[in-house]
């Protein structure tokens, strides 16, 4: 969970992306009624032991994680907004800081570079009334063992 833990905390200090969401960052599951913006990000496959001829680090991983954001339609006075220039906004800032890592250190315990990028504008999201467009990325890194 280190890894979890160091990507939260590395979003949190990322200005271009806070000042759109500010701490709405939210691993797996968007919380009912939360403030929007907001982005949520969860797993889609995670491999361990993953063998690097070039580290040779046994406690090298590999996976993609999903980075959901979710816009509102309408403010909180009802009045509607762009949401889908809010979601795309947001999607930039999250790009432009995963396409410049490579071996980056997260609060000293994960080492990652980001290996792929992918943006999907999924669109209007019926379940949570929101906009969404999905930033996909894809991670090697290793984990402190235990």
């Amino acid at each position: 969970m280190a890894f979890e833990a160091d990507l939260y905390t590395w979003l949190n200090t990322l200005a271009g992306l806070t000042a759109l969401t500010a701490d709405r960052i939210y691993p797996g599951l968007l919380p009912q009624n939360a403030d929007l913006p907001a982005v949520v990000y969860s797993w889609i496959d995670k491999d361990h032991d993953v063998v690097d001829c070039d580290t040779a680090d046994p406690n090298l991983s590999s996976g993609q994680l999903r980075f959901a954001i979710h816009a509102a339609l309408v403010d909180e006075n009802g009045i509607s907004v762009d949401a889908y220039a809010a979601a795309h906004a947001i999607a930039t800032q999250l790009r432009l800081a995963l396409n410049g890592t490579k071996r980056a250190v997260l609060a000293g315990i994960s080492a990652l570079s980001v290996t792929e990028l992918h943006t999907r504008d999924s669109g209007y999201d019926d379940f949570t009334d929101t906009y969404v467009v999905e930033v996909t990325a894809g991670f090697s890194f290793t984990e402190a063992s235990a």
